[in-house]
């Protein structure tokens, strides 16, 4: 029996010191018993905290079905895909903004020329 403190519980598991603490208490409840006290240190073994977690010892893999791994790669390439169909609507869309900016500017020199032209109605009404 592997037996862990509740800091190595802690980073084996990535859970909280109040997750550790409460498996800890249904671990000592149960026959055999799969946590116990030295002193003033809670020590709970480590294949009761991995099978509460459903977790797999480390260094162990289960196989892997092919099925799955050609999935990831048909994925993998469609996400690659789309980043350069991002990247290509990102320039196109850079490109817009810069061309609706230089008709901003012609519209504005447009109009300041306009306005400084003499209105027809101005010279009849003599303002």
């Amino acid at each position: 029996m592997d037996l862990l403190t509740i800091k190595q519980a802690i980073v084996l598991t990535g859970k909280s010191e109040a997750t550790i603490r409460r498996i800890i208490k249904k671990a000592s409840a149960k026959k055999p018993k799969k946590a116990k006290k030295e002193g003033l240190i809670w020590l709970i073994d480590k294949d009761f905290l991995l099978s509460e977690f459903s977790l797999e010892p480390p260094g162990q893999e289960t196989a892997r079905d092919p099925k799955e791994d050609l999935t990831t790669q048909a994925l993998i390439k469609q996400l690659e895909i789309k980043d350069q169909q991002i990247a290509e609507l990102n320039s196109r869309l850079s490109e817009a903004n810069i061309l609706q900016k230089q008709l901003q500017d012609n519209l504005f020199k447009t109009k300041q020329i306009a306005d400084k032209k003499p209105n027809i109605f101005r010279r009849f009404l003599g303002k």
